[in-house]
């Protein structure tokens, strides 16, 4: 495989040109790529590909070797050592690892396609590890069948799938440290077991194979005071806690599984040379994995996560509004929200003006960085819709980042002591870690991991208890990653589970604070908190708070050194005064919440301890059993029965962690993905339940068309303290739309904006048909004078590029404009200087809905058919105009006509009378029998929807269309056009023809004059694209809701406009017309109807600014003496006449070839004697040279 490989990559690179270069001492051939040669810069980047003897060569290439910023320099290196193949993108410093024997078909084509035809596109792709994922899902979705039907012990099939579900999942975390060498240094382990089972060399009687592994996993999970433990069955293996182990011991004694599911010898090269789609066999599971390259950046926690979110079904998936989002995201988010919380805090302490993270740590500051890292200590990072952990993944490299920029600029200042962990041995011996005396990056990487990130800084909340499970066992690998254990004094930290602040719950519906509780209803000695506790209940706690009697000297001890204020022990004994009172006010309650926040953070520092646990159970017990008594006040608050808030699952957001709320009052950084569940399906979350209602009750503002994700908005700025950061990947919907309407204005007043990022047309989530945006706020009142970041990216790899800001304090509540402040002031003109569309009272309309095109839309054979049948159904059969249809300046009909069966028709047929359905559908049958057979046959026809006859958008009867009031407006001249679409596409037409709904037309006065300024670039690059909403990769939403409000400018002479309307209509009209005089077209459109509309719109601005001596149109007064009208209009008419299969007279045949030809020529001898008039020219180039209408042009407006 590897000189295959080999073969290939030279044989790609061998068109190049070569250049040599010297990197570290040694010379290479670094392959030219023309198109990355810059010679205005000196800059000329090509490929690198070498293969390398020794390790540390390799290691050098892949994280030490920097580009220079001219001269010959690699862009992409492609290295070779032994059985691996290193690929780093040197100028955006990130590199994938392959293991040669493991690459696969599909990565071998990028990577060729990446040499033969560079670019950001082929380099994105190279990268992307969307296909790792995507082929390891098909692979792993057949083995989880393969499982799902040899599994015995679980009748129940959900509880079995949930069993398979987390087996897996716990089998991928093993496999994955069975490469780091826990399982007696073996990189095989699991498979070697198995080879020993079949061939009976284990000491025990294992009944097979998943006996064997259960043996294995109460050993590793269980024998919590060792680091290690052998034994002849199981060698020498790590032992981990429980962490990892997802269905702890619920189904162990009764689940069997055949040895068959886990591994068959032979089958792992098929695995890895054919395409998993064309796989028919079962796959087991360990074959699976086997398959799949564990190096550095392939198999790793992020694809962990990726693949749990794929394993929700499709059902699921919709009910949960659940996406995986993509890694460029997760980390935009959480660095942008993260780092500039704690800037902002570092300025205040020092009254500065950091810029960035970076600006803090180069200023060398010695109490900064001290400062800084304590800051970094405390901060409060939540995702409360964590899923399997993917934002808290990235929130953590985000934060050992920093901690590593501290901790590394602190040696090289020779600084001593300020980076301390407080912390345990395992006896519970209190202990200093100074992070300035720790060697090596591993290391300190894992004790800040351990001891502040996963214990202090993280935080996440989610309904679904699998997801919760994942993002434990997640967590626990962005640990082992660092673990070292091939050597004695390896790095290695036990992992009891009770260290993640992972909770189970609905983070929606619950107490967040009891103190704005207390402010809403007005008195702190609150009745409705009354707590009553039963005997059993004070008992449940009582015992476990004797337990802590024992620990007597270790809380003393810790206390004081900790320096955490009052008695503790005598705060524990307490404890037991307040339970047993009849009933325990707010005030005894917040004395509760005090101990428990105070014995978390005990719990933090003996982490690695034997108090871990005792501690741990004190506070779940004491939580469990207040949560159950909030329920009640809950249930009786919002008016919901007990049993049913169990099925919502509250979440008590002070009581889970009161360490937040009592320290803080809030969250520092809120961030994630929220659910997306639609108005229509809130209520059917819990059946029986009317969320709305106790949302309504919760939130401010409330309004009854938010989706789930709005709330999950108001929710986090609940969560998050005063001048705390809170960002989202969000629908993007409510950003223009009416129901936004109360959300946008909430945030405007209430929030500083300070990022948005619209990714409107650009598809994030695999998988998902939605437009998102990323927003990052700070929840502070906002200035006058506060600046948002903008940006339409056009890629998540371009999150930034081509932004701009734009004043919070312009963003108008009826809809968000992101307009720059160029655009700004001609905005302000156009709406000085126009009116709005909708004030000309211009009629707009959608076309027709029928519910059922199938049946309704013909072609001509039908229709020649149905009339040949029954002369009568002509009266009926109309031609219909679709949207795609439609272009620029004409219609492009593919005879198409529409079965127009208006509401009433029936009714009037019967006299008036409104019959039973059999009588009505006899008499419309012997009025038109051909069209009632031709329906009748799509009786029975569903399609995607209702059916003909179940469908809602019906008149009287199934064969009747929907009520329509306008069909007298489809018979007037209008504008139409495709009601969604890419590139907007206007016309003006007098023919009669119907309009399907994915049309929408207009008639009155002017029409070819806003036919022209609609098609205008004023229009496309400056109304349509700021201020129209774009529905994804679809187009622009041009409906009446945003067509109505056009500024428009009417000129006084329309005439004038109207003849080059005209022009354009005609010459458009036949496609073959418009491939002969495109050159004319365009000359017409887009230098003379555009200057035109530039100068009807702006002329007393080029007056102003001297462009123009008078505000007077220059350039239409000079087009106007070389214009011939041309009879477009009688043209069209006979045109389509004759397309109508109408028979035209001999003498209508002769006048329509005279129009033509008298057409023709008029507007061939008019475009000659203007395109060659330098006035004219002169004045285009004027107007264009204005700076609006550069920025109109250039489509930065």
């Amino acid at each position: 495989m590897k000189s295959k490989l080999k073969e290939t990559i030279q044989k790609e690179l061998d068109k190049y040109q070569t250049k040599e270069i010297l990197i570290d001492g040694k010379t290479y051939a670094l392959y030219v790529v023309p198109e990355y040669c810059d010679e205005h810069i000196a800059l000329f980047e090509g490929f690198l590909f070498a293969e390398v003897k020794n390790k540390s060569k390799f290691a050098y290439f892949k994280t030490q070797y920097k580009t220079s910023a001219g001269g010959y320099t690699p862009r992409i290196g492609i290295i070779i050592y032994e059985e691996l193949l290193l690929i780093k993108d040197f100028r955006k410093n990130k590199y994938i690892l392959k293991t040669i024997n493991k690459i696969n078909n599909l990565f071998l084509k990028k990577l060729k396609n990446s040499i033969k035809e560079p670019s950001e596109d082929s380099f994105n792709d190279l990268f992307d590890r969307t296909d790792v994922i995507e082929e390891f899902y098909i692979l792993y979705k057949n083995s989880r069948e393969f499982l799902l039907k040899n599994v015995l012990g679980i009748s129940e099939e959900e509880k079995r799938k949930e069993f398979v579900d987390n087996f897996m999942m716990q089998m991928l975390t093993l496999w994955y440290l069975q490469e780091r060498g826990f399982f007696n240094k073996d990189a095989k382990y699991f498979i070697t077991k198995f080879n020993e089972l079949t061939q009976k060399k284990l000491f025990n009687e294992f009944k097979n194979y998943y006996d064997f592994l259960n043996y294995l996993f109460d050993k590793m999970s269980n024998e919590e005071s060792k680091q290690y433990i052998e034994d002849q069955n199981i060698g020498k293996i790590v032992v981990i806690g429980p962490a990892a182990f997802l269905n702890g011991e619920e189904y162990s004694e009764a689940v069997s599984i055949p040895d068959e599911c886990f591994y068959k010898n032979e089958l792992t090269d098929k695995l890895i040379s054919q395409d998993p789609k064309k796989i028919s066999f079962d796959i087991p599971l360990l074959n699976l994995f086997e398959s799949r390259d564990w190096t550095e950046g392939n198999i790793d926690e992020f694809v962990l996560g990726a693949i749990y979110e794929k394993l929700i079904t499709g059902e699921e998936r919709k009910k949960q509004g659940a996406y995986y989002t993509p890694e460029e995201i997760t980390s935009y988010i959480c660095k942008n929200s993260i780092e500039q919380f704690l800037v902002d805090q570092m300025k205040e302490k020092f009254n500065t003006n950091y810029k960035s993270i970076d600006n803090i740590v180069d200023s060398g500051d010695e109490e900064v960085l001290v400062e800084l890292f304590e800051h970094l200590k405390e901060i409060k990072i939540l995702d409360p819709a964590v899923g399997s952990g993917h934002f808290l993944e990235s929130a953590i490299n985000v934060l050992v980042n920093i901690y590593e920029k501290i901790w590394n600029k602190a040696k090289d200042l020779n600084i001593k002591k300020g980076l301390n962990i407080v912390s345990t041995d395992e006896k519970g011996k209190i202990i200093t870690i100074n992070l300035l005396e720790i060697q090596g990056e591993d290391k300190f990487k894992l004790l800040v991991k351990f001891f502040i990130i996963l214990s202090k800084n993280i935080y996440g909340v989610d309904i679904n208890p699998t997801a919760i499970k994942v993002a434990k066992a997640r967590m626990f690998l962005t640990l082992a990653k660092h673990f070292r254990i091939e050597k004695e004094n390896g790095i290695f930290i036990r992992f009891p589970n009770v260290h993640f602040n992972l909770r189970e719950g609905n983070s929606l519906i619950g107490y967040v604070d009891f103190n704005k509780e207390e402010k809403k209803k007005g008195n702190p000695q609150l009745v409705l908190f009354d707590i009553n506790l039963q005997e059993s209940q004070r008992k449940y706690i009582s015992e476990e708070i004797e337990l802590m009697s024992d620990l007597q000297d270790y809380l003393e001890k810790t206390t004081k050194f900790l320096s955490i204020n009052g008695n503790l022990i005598q705060e524990i004994k307490n404890l037991n005064q307040i339970l047993s009172k009849d009933k325990i006010n707010l005030e005894d309650f917040k004395n509760v919440l005090k101990v428990k926040e105070k014995l978390t953070t005990i719990l933090i520092v003996s982490l690695n301890s034997e108090y871990a646990i005792p501690l741990n159970n004190l506070l779940r017990k004491i939580t469990n059993l207040f949560n159950q008594k909030l329920d009640e006040i809950f249930a009786k608050e919002y008016k919901v029965t007990p049993q049913k808030l169990k099925e919502i699952k509250t979440f008590h957001w002070i009581f889970e962690f009161p360490e937040v709320f009592l320290k803080k009052a809030g969250f520092d950084v809120v961030i994630g993905n929220p659910p997306y569940i639609r108005q229509e399906e809130i209520n059917n979350i819990t059946k029986g339940v009317d969320y709305k209602y106790i949302l309504s009750k919760i939130f401010v503002p409330f309004d009854n068309t938010f989706d789930i994700s709005l709330f999950f908005v108001l929710r986090s700025l609940q969560l998050v303290r005063k001048d705390g950061y809170h960002s989202f990947i969000i629908t993007n919907k409510w950003l223009r739309t009416k129901y936004g309407e109360k959300i946008r204005k909430f945030l405007k007043e209430n929030c500083e904006i300070k990022k948005i990022i619209d990714f409107n047309g650009v598809k994030v989530f695999m998988g998902a048909n939605v437009d998102t945006l990323v927003y990052i706020i700070r929840k502070a009142k906002p200035n006058k004078e506060n600046l948002i970041f903008y940006n339409h990216a056009l890629s998540v790899d371009e999150i930034e590029q081509g932004g701009y800001e734009v004043k919070q304090a312009n963003l108008k509540d009826n809809v968000w404009n992101f307009v720059n402040k160029d655009v700004e002031e001609i905005e302000k003109w156009i709406s000085k200087n126009s009116i709005q569309l909708k004030d000309l009272s211009k009629k707009i309309f959608f076309g027709i809905k029928t519910g059922f095109n199938d049946a309704f839309i013909i072609d001509n054979e039908i229709k020649k058919k149905l009339i040949d049948d029954d002369p009568k159904s002509a009266q009926l059969i109309k031609p219909i105009v679709r949207g795609q249809n439609i272009g620029r300046y004409y219609l492009e009909w593919d005879k198409k006509w529409i079965i127009a069966i208006p509401k009433g028709l029936t009714k009037k047929l019967s006299n008036g009378q409104m019959l039973p359905i059999d009588e009505a559908e006899e008499i419309f049958k012997n009025n038109y029998p051909s069209i009632h057979s031709h329906l009748s046959k799509f009786k029975n026809s569903k399609n995607n929807g209702k059916g003909l006859i179940n469908r809602e958008d019906q008149g009287d009867y199934w064969w009747e269309l929907r009520a329509c009031k306008y069909y007298s407006e489809f018979e007037k001249p209008k504008v139409v056009w495709q009601r969604v679409n890419k590139y907007p596409a206007f016309t003006y037409e007098n023919t009669k023809m119907l309009t399907l709904d994915s049309t929408v037309f207009m008639t009155d006065k002017n029409l070819k004059v806003l036919n022209l300024i609609l098609l205008s670039k004023l229009s496309e690059n400056y109304y349509i694209k700021n201020y129209v909403h774009q529905l994804g990769g679809k187009g622009y939403l041009l409906s009446n809701q945003y067509i109505s409000k056009f500024p428009i400018v009417i000129p006084k002479n329309p005439k004038i406009y109207e003849a080059i309307v005209d022009y354009l209509l005609f010459l458009n009209a036949i496609e073959e017309r418009r491939a002969e005089f495109k050159n004319i077209i365009n000359f017409f459109d887009r230098q003379i109807a555009d200057s035109l509309v530039y100068e009807l719109y702006f002329k007393e601005n080029f007056a102003e600014e001297g462009l123009y001596p008078q505000p007077k149109e220059r350039l239409l007064n000079e087009v106007y003496k070389y214009l011939k009208p041309i009879n477009y209009d009688r043209w069209s008419e006979l045109y389509w006449k004759d397309q109508f299969e109408e028979q035209l007279t001999t003498d209508e045949k002769i006048e329509l070839q005279n129009l033509e030809k008298e057409n023709l020529k008029a507007i061939i001898e008019t475009y000659e004697k203007i395109n060659k008039d330098e006035k004219i020219d002169g004045l285009i180039k004027k107007i264009k040279s204005h700076d609006w209408v550069k920025i109109i042009e250039e489509g930065s407006a």
